[in-house]
């Protein structure tokens, strides 16, 4: 009797390790870590970096650059991708307009989906203004250091805005 428990006992202890599934182990994934820089800041340029500081475990598929004139932008808005997974990687940036302020973020995409950097706001540059080579223009500053230029009509001396400036003082702000 003793015999047949033990025989009952390792068969069923047979069926219990050999029903037993085994699983494969997968290595966790999680989004890239992305460093973001923008340089060489024109009117309507821009030149952007980013650097993949972590690709999450896996290997990463794409990778750019998207900005909008709204915080933490999206890949789902402007963007530039490139499908190189090397580690940094720049890119040029045109068709901005002037006088902007533009949020700028670098991401990569893995299995996991996507990283963004840490986001960049940058303002570009004024237009360009062209001014009448033929004459001559004088130069007034003001008290934050600002320079207007100036033209000289006749006898009489013309700021930038002549609302802004009276030869007795601001006319504007007197009460």
């Amino acid at each position: 009797m003793k015999n047949l428990c033990r025989l009952s006992g390792m068969i069923l202890l047979i069926y219990i390790i050999s029903s037993c599934e085994k699983k494969p182990i997968t290595p966790s994934v999680s989004t890239p870590t992305i460093l973001t820089a923008i340089k060489n800041i024109t009117q309507t340029t821009a030149t952007f970096e980013g650097l993949v500081m972590d690709n999450g475990g896996g290997p990463i598929y794409a990778r750019g650059v998207c900005w909008s004139t709204t915080e933490d932008p999206t890949i789902e808005q402007n963007n530039i991708i490139e499908i190189n997974p090397a580690g940094s990687f720049t890119g040029f940036i045109d068709n901005l307009n002037p006088n902007t302020l533009y949020y700028f973020r670098a991401f990569a995409v893995d299995s996991a989906g996507i990283g963004y950097g840490n986001t960049i706001s940058i303002t570009t540059l004024l237009s360009v203004i062209n001014f009448n080579p033929n004459l001559t223009y004088g130069i007034v500053t003001d008290i934050e250091n600002n320079k207007y230029k100036t033209i000289t009509i006749g006898t009489q001396f013309l700021p930038p805005n002549p609302q802004l400036y009276h030869p007795r003082g601001n006319l504007g702000n007197n009460k």
